[in-house]
């Protein structure tokens, strides 16, 4: 990006404020999780006073918007079927569906006010957020197996500090950095970026979560096929087949993938279909109070799968609210123009999807690895839509 263009983001105070509360993720200590989560709620509030004039309503036409803002509220109005009712909560949940909307319309607006292309934009954020994600994978693994064996599944440091949550968001940089890769023309540039990936796939690797890794492992192929990146896909399926038959010949490696099984996830899912009577239409609410319990895992917090989540907690109407986002959102990847745009969307797409099925709660929650996994995807779709937009066109930034 030339200096003009870099002036032009960070001449936008949303720009840095962004960009602040994303790495944040990366940079505080969980401890600090209502520090992060405060700052973001100034964001939100300052957001919304300043620019709510410039918002064309019209937008609520585009049918991706519409669900997800018909899926948040509903959410949170979810409150008054609980028998935990309380009006504190309910305004809570409503505040929170308020930041979610927020943060996925955010880069339309920076697109909107900075006239500064799709791609430009993304490869800015990308270019912040990628080194900052290395540098933390790094001294996860630095300062973890320093106090615990190698054996042991790597605790990230961060606000995603569960093995499987700071996977996620590894893998979901590995797409976009892949996708960026063509564009870049420096080969120091390039070494460093490759470089880069290596180290985020090192730190799922140790964190042994399987979800990301079966999800990448498909995600990754599918779109270095659409990039026509052919010889990279050939490399990526030879690894691919070297690793298999390295685990399938080492019973260690064998054990240490499947010792956790299945995880219970099928006895979870079972426990939630049981649930459910007198509950089909409206589920039994957004309300943590309602937990399942199993006899050997004891209390459960989520459902491990996004689409079951949304049936327990909002019923068969939250659940195809959440399949319409689905659909729309697929169809809108499609509809892009941008084929690189579109290979890195549809490869993001179909990691969320294939990941989520066996892990994550409801989608309407407190800033989390689901405002990283599905949040964010959807926002950079969004703004991707050129016939979708969210925002006025602002005197002084045509």
């Amino acid at each position: 990006m030339n200096f003009t263009g870099l002036k032009k983001f960070y001449s936008q105070p949303w720009a840095p404020a962004y960009l602040a509360f994303l790495t944040g993720f990366f940079i505080l200590p969980y401890e600090q999780g209502r520090l992060h989560k405060n700052g973001f709620a100034l964001f939100v509030i300052l957001f919304v006073v300043v620019s709510f004039k410039t918002i064309n309503w019209q937008c609520l036409k585009n049918s991706m918007i519409l669900l997800i803002v018909l899926y948040l509220f509903f959410a949170a109005v979810s409150i008054f079927w609980s028998s935990h009712f309380e009006i504190a909560l309910l305004f809570k949940y409503l505040a929170l569906a308020v930041s979610t909307l927020v943060f996925c319309i955010t880069p339309s607006y920076l697109n909107r006010v900075t006239n500064l292309s799709s791609v430009e934009l993304l490869s800015q954020i990308f270019f912040v957020l990628f080194p900052v994600a290395v540098l933390s994978t790094v001294y996860s693994v630095i300062s973890f197996y320093q106090l615990n064996a190698l054996n042991q599944r790597l605790e990230f440091f961060g606000r995603l500090d569960g093995p499987i949550t700071h996977s996620v968001v590894n893998a979901l940089l590995i797409l976009v950095s892949i996708g960026f890769l063509e564009q870049v023309r420096n080969w120091w540039w390039r070494g460093g970026i490759i470089f880069g990936i290596v180290l985020l796939g090192i730190g799922i690797l140790l964190s042994q979560s399987r979800g990301p890794m079966l999800a990448l492992c498909i995600a990754l192929p599918v779109q270095l096929w659409l990039l026509k990146m052919y010889r990279s896909l050939i490399i990526i399926i030879i690894l691919l087949g070297a690793s298999i038959l390295l685990f399938v010949n080492n019973t260690e490696l064998m054990n240490l993938m499947t010792t956790r099984g299945t995880s219970l996830r099928p006895e979870i899912w079972s426990l939630i279909w049981q649930s459910m009577s007198g509950n089909m239409w409206l589920g039994h609410s957004i309300l943590p109070e309602q937990r399942m319990s199993l006899p050997i895992l004891g209390e459960v917090h989520h459902a491990h799968n996004l689409m079951i989540a949304s049936f327990y907690h909002l019923g068969s109407l939250g659940l195809m609210l959440h399949l319409g986002i689905i659909i729309i959102w697929f169809k809108s990847i499609l509809s892009l123009q941008n084929n690189q745009s579109k290979a890195v969307a549809f490869g993001v797409f179909a990691f969320t999807l294939i990941h989520f099925q066996f892990d994550g709660g409801i989608l309407l929650t407190k800033p989390d690895v689901l405002w990283w996994g599905v949040w964010l995807p959807i926002s950079w779709v969004l703004m991707e839509q050129n016939q979708v937009q969210i925002f006025k066109a602002l005197k002084g930034n045509q």
